[in-house]
């Protein structure tokens, strides 16, 4: 398994290099864990035309088998095989890229470098990697972070999109600091105030930036890769499992069955936070008494089936348990407590991620004229009946699930 194999690192600013011309650091860098003329295994993210200047640049004095991302699968993760005079993995790309990377270096327990070629992925530096599994979901491993993170500015393409992507990327990180944070209060998931502070003023420098007209393609993904080295201080994905990315792997499973287009996972997750900051203050408003009807996860097996295309039976481990009526009760009981310093918090990132979201939109050249008929009605119910199954964290989705809340979104 991934992460038995992992090599275990602990990735610091130290080790991560930004700014225009920063590939130059690129041989220099390699060379700090294996000798020059080793083999490499190449993992080139073939989306990008950069790759050919990064593998050229490597190739000047490493010797190095090159593999082409065709997929973001496990499957095709432990297709790709390293020799044993292999030495490290070196990859370029995007974020998914990345998480390939990760997981073929945990399992071949070789030292990564990875090359950030896009503004649009805070997951670089994370000790996590995102495959998508045999029954579609994002499976999300425990691996060890790249020993080397190299951003060459100049390289990232001044992309309305991409721009948009990261910065959406960035700022939805809002909406799983206060998931975690719901989740250490009700359940004494261990919480790191810290590390959840250092990221909400990288994004609250980031929304500065955007609003003076900054928030340009450098800017951005400088906040995205500090953003990721926080992330990856915090040892763990909690960071990158808000309930704005439970919803984003609905509709990507939804739109994929469907055979509609999906934005990038920045762009989804941007307009995600908004809508669940504004349903969970929804929750906090309602009276917190006793739950409205037992969650119902055989009409849930039917939903993944009929609109995901998921078969039940593979997904059937993917349902989340209900709660005994003891811990429900106890849950109940400290959210009462609690809830006027949860609602205060509610409120404050609803409101930065709706001025956010503001931003966000006007990054774009039609100013996110393309979100108008992008999410349905009832595209959107299907996420929220299923979004506790999406991701095995606990969110205000999941409480929601418990309480019986979710299920006026499931159609009979």
């Amino acid at each position: 398994m991934a992460n038995e194999s992992a090599r275990k690192t602990v990735l610091t600013e130290e080790d991560v290099i930004v700014g225009s011309g920063a590939l130059s650091c690129l041989n220099e860098t390699v060379m700090r864990i294996v000798p020059e003329g080793a083999k490499v295994l190449f993992i080139a993210d073939k989306r990008f035309r950069q790759v050919n200047t990064v593998y050229d640049v490597l190739t000047r004095k490493f010797r190095a088998d090159k593999v082409e991302v065709k997929e973001t699968s496990r499957k095709f993760a432990l297709s790709v095989t390293a020799g044993e005079d292999v030495k490290a993995v070196v990859c370029a790309g995007g974020g998914s890229a990345a998480d390939l990377a990760k997981y073929v270096a945990a399992r071949y327990n070789l030292p990564l470098v990875c090359v950030a070629l896009s503004q649009a992925t805070a997951g670089y530096a994370v000790p996590s990697a995102m495959l998508e599994g045999e029954c579609g979901y994002i499976e999300v491993y425990k691996v060890a972070q790249p020993r080397f993170l190299i951003a060459d500015t100049s390289l990232f393409e001044n992309s309305d999109t991409l721009n948009a992507a990261g910065f959406g990327e960035v700022c939805s990180r809002l909406t799983a600091v206060f998931d975690w944070e719901l989740s250490h209060v009700l359940k004494g998931e261990e919480y790191l105030g810290k590390k959840t502070a250092k990221a909400v003023k990288i994004i609250g420098d980031l929304l500065t930036a955007a609003q003076n007209g900054e928030a340009d393609a450098a800017k951005i993904g400088n906040a995205a890769l500090k953003l990721s080295v926080t992330m990856a201080e915090c040892g763990n994905s909690r960071l990158m499992c808000g309930g704005d990315a439970q919803l984003m792997h609905a509709l990507n499973l939804l739109y994929k069955k469907c055979g509609k287009k999906v934005k990038l996972q920045g762009e989804n997750e941007m307009m995600f936070s908004c809508i669940a900051m504004r349903v969970y203050l929804m929750l906090l408003a309602r009276p917190l008494c006793q739950t409205v009807s037992v969650p119902d996860n055989n009409a849930r097996l039917d939903l993944m089936s009929i609109k995901l295309g998921v078969n039940p039976l593979r997904a059937l481990n993917k349902i989340t348990d209900c709660v005994t009526y003891s811990d429900l009760s106890r849950m109940l009981h400290i959210l009462r407590e609690y809830r006027s310093e949860l609602t205060r918090k509610a409120v404050i990132y609803e409101k930065t991620l709706s001025f956010a979201l503001k931003l966000f939109k006007r990054l774009y050249n039609d100013k996110g004229y393309s979100y108008n008929n992008y999410l349905g009605a009832e595209d959107l119910k299907v996420c929220i009946a299923l979004a506790p199954e999406m991701r095995e964290k606990f969110t205000c989705f999941t409480l929601m699930k418990q309480l019986g809340l979710l299920e006026g979104f499931i159609s009979r």
